[in-house]
């Protein structure tokens, strides 16, 4: 994997670039610099990679710095970051923006414009299998602690103390992993042991059970001998049973046959008793017949008398209805013929009255219209003066509202520039234009000390070295050998060489003192510089300000004129003929250094141009507001004008309406008079006619009422015929009844005495006594065979829970089998685990020692590439404390030289890296900082050695020491201006 190009917009020094779209940095494969000044946002792009592709925070372990915060340039609110990744699978392209952004962090690979991923998560697992990382969480700590590592923190993981080095390294070497493993195994195992301990239980509770069922099977035999004997007692007591049933249904028979007997008797009295009755009514009914018969022929006369007047006085009433009819319509004409004749008198009044009042009409509606018609001629000629007036009040308005608008937005530009004025003034009345000056001395003064200070460390180096090496020689000498022949010593003086190792302690110690002191000197000049540097960038704060203001007053005073305004102006003074010109503005006139003047002069010409427009407004709007109220108040006397005509137009409507429905109303009433006339002849000839009709039917009701009076005559005979008439038509039916009652009153006194022969019959076979006993005997023995067949149910009743209780104990046996299996296999898993932590917890030790081993050889020969002196690497396992041997001896990594340290942790870091990466991708932040000349050299070459030898993809180098000249492929350079920010 390597980073192909990266695109910054508003992170931290880097703008929004010429195009709004930020700064593009491209890069190549191979080994990169990137060069620049202090604060030219070199680390800034190392920050970004690892925050983009790593989720590295670039202020590693401070909770209180946000990350927006640190990345988000000075004013504003979001920023964005896109990193081009170069892979054997194509080109990807991370996207993540910070503030107010509203792209979600999201990996797309760019040759089809595909969302591989998007979201916390999913980015993380795709970008940790992009890298070569094994678990999403260790991606940050990969980048920290491997492939990002920031300037001055080379050294600092090989200083710290065991337990914190131990949190560091154990991650990083994934050697952690065994305590972790170890840790996450000890709840499984607990867990197993709880199980175990509960198989135990559960064990224990079923052997007791299987206790208490222990007599089931002996209790189970006892219950089946004991069914078999009471299963012979019931089938006896069965057998005698259905003896005594058999006799007892025989007796039951007989009984049954004596009580049908007795009661076919008592029903045989009944129906021959019955029958007498029924016997006796029919002789009754033929009787009555009889004499019914005879009635009929007394009274036949009569009934047919009262017939014939019946049908006569029917008829005689059918001609009385017509009459009736006929007298009902000749009465209802009547009437009709008055009310007609008062409706056509009524008709003709209405026509004549309705044709009166149309004339008078007529003669209102000529005269008005003639007045309506002179009224609208003199309207007419005020229009045109009205539509002038108006024409002219609608454009002072609206010249007047342009110039109002004008006024407002010209306070407000310059309420705005005289703010900004006064900020302008008081920003460059703070500004120290001899800060640059002051600055460069502060910076010579440090390049001079820290030369002195590199001067006297080197000095004091030395001075070490020949101490080391004459303690080395005195005590070869102590022995009497020669330090350089390993003989006999007979030249060298001890006592000579005591002084002189007693002069080089004496210049020891007034050369580390001397270094104390350049070391304090150095420290007071960066103080001194970063005091300057400081107030220099609040310098450059304080004119990129004033630079604004100035742009922000020179946009506010062109803004200022309003062309519309201008000409609205000019066209109310001509048309007022008052207020005269405006006056104009001249122009900003911009200085090459943010200056007070051209923006005072500015502000001062705003707001004379604003008083001499705010006095003209004040001439022009009582004009104005005149001749808006003489138009309205026109245009008030026209409309109410106007109303009043249209409502004389609509009143002629209504009245010429009004002459047409009366002559309407004249013309239907003649015709309905003429209507009702021909009506009226119509019922005079039907009153005619209906006369004529009703001269047949007088007489009519004395004819009706001598034919009511014979009917009367007659009217008894009728009646008793009519009483006696069905009766005697039954003399027949009545007569066949008697026979049959007759023949069946015979029928039961034969039915009656054989019944009585089938009861003495009955009597004689069946005996109470013997069948009471009978019963009794059938009693006693249901009873008996009931208390055997309880006792029988009982016996099955507790064999089948003795059986319930061996079908228990043989599941209970069976499920104890299956619980001591399940508690074996708890117990070798118990085992398994416990073996397992105990060889997770001694294999964490030398899996470190075979790590730190293996590093520790390959930053050895790193390091003996760039440094004339070799060495020896020993980094121990557990505490990871870093020794180094030279020919001076061991030391620990807190005991070497700053040069020393830092070529040794760059060495560990190569090693690491070439160890425990496999993202082909590396960054180094000043790698040479602290070395002298000839190691940086060396470390250059080592780094290029190592490059090649490691096989990276690609380097990043941010430095801008001359030693990488000939060794980088590729270089970038980065400018800074506080306006425009970092560009390439």
């Amino acid at each position: 994997m390597w980073v192909q190009k990266i695109r910054l917009k508003n992170i931290k020094s880097y703008g929004e670039g010429e195009n709004g779209q930020g700064i593009l940095i491209p890069l190549e494969q191979g080994i990169n610099q990137i060069a620049g000044k202090n604060g030219a946002g070199k680390s800034t792009i190392i920050e970004a990679i690892g925050y983009a592709v790593f989720d590295a925070e670039p202020v590693r372990g401070n909770a209180q710095m946000a990350v927006h915060t640190y990345f988000l340039r000075n004013g504003c609110r979001s920023g964005e970051i896109d990193v081009w990744l170069g892979h054997q699978d194509g080109t990807y392209r991370v996207e993540r923006d910070l503030g107010n952004g509203g792209r979600r962090w999201k990996v797309v690979r760019e040759e089809e414009d595909f969302i591989e991923a998007e979201g916390d998560s999913e980015v993380r697992e795709f970008l940790a299998r992009l890298v070569g990382v094994e678990r999403p969480e260790r991606l940050a700590e990969v980048y920290h602690s491997l492939l990002g590592v920031k300037q001055g923190r080379f050294t600092l993981p090989f200083d710290l103390k065991p337990r914190e080095a131990k949190n560091h390294f154990d991650p990083l070497l994934d050697v952690d992993i065994f305590r972790q493993c170890f840790d996450s195994l000890k709840a499984p195992a607990d867990e197993i042991r709880m199980e175990a301990n509960q198989q135990r239980t559960v064990i224990s509770g079923l052997e007791g059970q299987l206790a208490q069922l222990a007599d089931a099977p002996a209790r189970l035999e006892e219950g089946l001998r004991q069914q078999a004997t009471l299963q012979l007692l019931v089938d006896k007591c069965q057998q005698q049973l259905n003896q005594l049933t058999g006799e007892l249904k025989r007796y039951d028979g007989l009984m049954h046959n004596f009580q049908t007997a007795k009661l076919n008797v008592g029903e045989a009295k009944g129906n021959l008793e019955q029958a007498k009755a029924l016997l006796e009514h029919a002789a009754a009914q033929v009787a009555e017949a009889k004499q019914a018969k005879l009635v009929l022929q007394e009274t036949s006369k009569d009934y047919e008398a009262y017939l014939q007047l019946e049908q006569q006085i029917q008829s005689l009433e059918k001609q009385r209805g017509i009459r009736d009819q006929l007298t009902k319509q000749l009465t209802g004409l009547q009437k009709e013929e008055t009310a007609l004749s008062r409706d056509v008198l009524a008709k003709q009044q209405e026509a004549a009255r309705d044709k009166e009042q149309a004339a008078l009409k007529k003669q209102e509606w000529e005269h008005r219209h003639a007045v309506l018609k002179q009224q609208r001629l003199e309207l007419a000629a005020g229009e045109e003066a009205y539509r002038q007036l108006k024409e002219r009040a609608e454009l002072l308005n609206s010249q007047l509202a342009l110039v109002v608008e004008w006024l407002n937005g010209m306070k407000a530009l310059g309420k705005q520039a005289a703010d900004q004025l006064v900020e302008l003034e008081q920003n460059l009345q703070q500004v120290d234009y001899t800060l640059q000056e002051k600055l460069e001395q502060a910076k010579g003064a440090l390049a001079q000390a820290e030369g002195e200070e590199q001067e006297c460390r080197g000095l004091l180096e030395r001075t070490k070295q020949d101490k080391v090496i004459l303690e080395q020689q005195l005590a070869r000498l102590s022995t009497g050998q020669c330090p350089l022949l390993g003989t006999q010593c007979h030249q060298f003086d001890p006592d000579k060489a005591r002084q002189d190792l007693e002069g080089l302690h004496n210049k020891l110690k007034a050369v580390t003192e001397e270094y104390q002191e350049k070391q304090r000197q150095v420290a007071e000049a960066k103080e001194r510089l970063n005091q300057y540097q400081t107030a220099e960038k609040e310098h450059l704060k304080k004119l990129a300000r004033a630079s604004q203001l100035v742009q922000s007053i020179q946009r506010n005073y062109q803004e200022v004129e309003n062309p519309a305004g201008r000409v609205a102006a000019e066209r109310l003074a001509q048309e007022l003929q008052t207020g005269g010109d405006l006056p104009r503005l001249k122009g900003f006139v911009k200085d090459a250094q943010p200056e007070a003047a051209a923006a005072r002069a500015a502000v001062e010409e705003i707001r004379h141009l604003f008083k001499a427009l705010y006095e003209r407004y004040r001439l022009w709007e009582p004009a104005v507001k005149e001749q808006h109220a003489l138009e309205q108040q026109t245009n008030t006397l026209r409309v109410a004008r106007q109303k009043e005509l249209e409502s004389e137009e609509r009143a002629l409507k209504g009245l010429e309406l009004d002459i047409k429905n009366l002559l309407d109303r004249a013309g239907q009433a003649e015709n309905q008079a003429a209507t009702l006339r021909q009506a009226l002849a119509d019922i005079k000839s039907r009153l005619g006619q209906l006369e004529q009709q009703l001269q047949p039917y007088q007489g009519l009701d004395e004819q009706i009422t001598n034919a009511n009076e014979q009917k009367g005559q007659y009217s008894a005979g009728y009646t008793r015929y009519l009483q006696h008439h069905k009766t005697a038509e039954k003399l027949a039916e009545y007569q066949g009844i008697y026979e049959q009652q007759l023949q069946r009153y015979q029928q039961t006194q034969l039915a009656l005495t054989q019944a009585e022969e089938s009861f003495r019959q009955a009597e004689a076979a069946y005996n109470p006594e013997q069948h009471r006993e009978l019963q009794q005997k059938v009693a006693q023995a249901s009873k008996e065979l009931g208390e055997a067949s309880t006792k029988l149910t009982e016996a099955t009743k507790v064999l089948a829970e003795q059986q319930q209780r061996v079908q228990m104990a043989a599941k209970l046996q069976q499920q104890r089998d299956r619980e001591w299996q399940e508690l074996v296999r708890l117990q070798v898993e118990e085992k398994i685990l416990e073996k397992a932590r105990s060889i997770l917890k001694d294999a964490q030790e030398p899996v470190a020692r075979n790590l730190t081993a293996r590093v520790a050889a390959q930053a050895q020969s790193i390091y003996n590439t760039m440094s004339p002196e070799a060495a020896q690497f020993n980094w121990r396992a557990g505490d990871y404390v870093l020794t180094v041997t030279t020919v001076s001896g061991e030391k620990r990594f807190a005991s070497l030289s700053g040069g020393q340290q830092m070529k040794a942790a760059l060495a560990m870091q190569l090693a690491l890296v070439k160890e425990f990466s496999r993202a082909g991708f590396c960054a180094f932040d000043e790698p040479t900082y602290g070395l002298d000349a000839e190691s940086r050299i060396m470390l250059a070459e080592a780094i290029a050695k190592a490059q090649e030898e490691c096989k990276f993809e690609q380097l990043l180098l941010v430095s801008h020491d001359q030693a990488f000249d000939d060794k980088v492929e590729h270089a970038l350079k980065l400018d800074y201006s506080p306006v425009a920010g970092s560009r390439l």
